[in-house]
């Protein structure tokens, strides 16, 4: 079996919208392999378990939320990028986002172009960082 370009995990508790950004990343077939989570928790057993070349995760979410998540990702020594997802503007974000090396935040609602869009831009900074 043939891996994809690249493997993506999201990580939101919204069912609806784990599925648009299921179905927004495997358009055109498979451009990603796309694996989603409904929390923090269920993202880092995920993370242990196989590589990833992105996450995107919500800010707020039950058990683990999106800022622990990251926060966990980069203790352990992970140099996946990170993009967050809210509806809501949250106070310092902007501060942790920095320190904890996220890519960038998208606000919902968000439209399937932007979603595609930032997602290859992501994953295009990544591989120029890991790139000699």
């Amino acid at each position: 079996m043939v891996r994809a370009p690249h493997r993506v995990l999201v990580a939101d508790d919204d069912e609806d919208i784990l599925f648009l950004w299921r179905n927004a990343l495997l358009m055109p077939v498979g451009a990603y392999e796309v694996v989603t989570v409904c929390d923090g928790c269920d993202a880092l057993e995920e993370i242990a378990r196989m590589p990833f070349d992105l996450v995107v995760t919500d800010i707020r979410m039950p058990r683990m939320d999106g800022l622990e998540l990251t926060k966990a990702i980069r203790q352990l020594g992970y140099k996946i990028p990170v993009l967050w997802i809210t509806a809501r503007i949250v106070v310092d974000m902007a501060e942790d986002a920095k320190r904890l090396g996220v890519y960038c935040c998208l606000y919902k609602p968000l439209r399937v172009a932007e979603m595609r869009r930032v997602v290859a831009d992501a994953l295009a900074a990544s591989q120029k960082e890991a790139t000699p």
